[in-house]
């Protein structure tokens, strides 16, 4: 139990300090410190002197990084919240003490994928509280926001998989109070942020700037520039180094599309742990026995 506190202890001071960066350093964490929170863990599990938990973690860790690495080519994360998603799975035990933990009425699952799922949930709330309230004051304002017909329409088809998706739930198990209004909410949230993307994306996140203005690790907003351009330059979305260097061989375009203010990420990491170590693994609150 010490060493699991230990690790548990550790998975939380490595997040904080990771969030810190996120927040006040211009999501700027430290690859040395990402790095050495790995390690940390690595050293926590072989001190264990437990073969079959270090294999565990190390496919588990394995999994997740597969997962976050595609949604980080995706640029949707960064490398930083890949790298510490990885450390949290050879960190977090499967089932934590927690000052509230309901029973789960299915089946155990490591508390890492709870982590990688809420974190995901949050952060779509938490963006659509951020970005909402000023796409309705620009419409109030006159200001012309853009809609786009396509996104609209998948926005409603989406809609209609949440409904049928609950319903099919409900035929085997019956879902809580509490899952039925997170849904709702996020649903909500996500299709709201999805119908009116194209404005938030032009006005607040993406920022026309030239070469030596782009670090690597932003995002390239592809869908900005001639795709001509895009599919003879074979430009990939997260601009690393390569890609930074491919950037340069363009002619004819001093600034580029960049998502220079995205929303950070590791913070909602951080509510998910803490609220995953009070309560307990979620699941125990999602379905209840009809």
């Amino acid at each position: 139990m010490d060493v699991e506190l230990i690790r548990i202890a550790v998975a939380l001071i490595g997040t904080s300090i990771a969030a810190y960066f996120d927040l006040f350093k211009n999501r700027n964490v430290p690859t040395k410190f990402s790095y050495s929170l790995i390690a940390v863990a690595l050293i926590l599990n072989i001190l264990s002197l437990d073969v079959g938990f270090l294999v565990s973690r190390l496919e588990l860790a394995g999994l997740i990084f597969v997962l976050g690495y595609l949604i980080y080519r995706m640029g949707q994360i960064g490398g930083a919240d890949v790298l510490l998603f990885v450390a949290l799975a050879l960190l977090l035990p499967d089932s934590p003490p927690s000052l509230l933990k309901p029973e789960s009425l299915l089946f155990e699952y490591p508390i890492m994928l709870s982590v990688f799922l809420l974190s995901g949930m949050l952060a779509i709330f938490g963006i659509f509280l951020k970005y909402m309230p000023m796409v309705l004051f620009d419409m109030i304002r006159g200001e012309k926001v853009r809609v786009n017909a396509l996104q609209l329409f998948l926005s409603v088809a989406v809609a209609f998989a949440y409904v049928l998706l609950i319903n099919t739930v409900n035929s085997f198990f019956q879902l809580s109070a509490i899952a039925i209004i997170a849904i709702i909410f996020i649903a909500a949230s996500s299709l709201l942020l999805s119908i009116f993307r194209e404005h938030i994306a032009d006005k607040y996140m993406i920022r026309y700037v030239g070469i030596k203005a782009i670090d690597e690790e932003d995002v390239l907003a592809l869908e900005k520039l001639d795709a001509d351009i895009v599919k003879r330059f074979n430009l990939k979305r997260v601009l690393t180094e390569k890609e930074i260097e491919k950037l340069k061989k363009i002619k004819g375009i001093r600034k580029f599309p960049v998502y220079k203010n995205m929303p950070v990420f590791i913070p909602y990491i951080l509510i998910a742990l803490i609220l995953i170590l009070i309560f307990g693994n979620p699941m125990g609150y999602i379905f209840e026995l009809g």
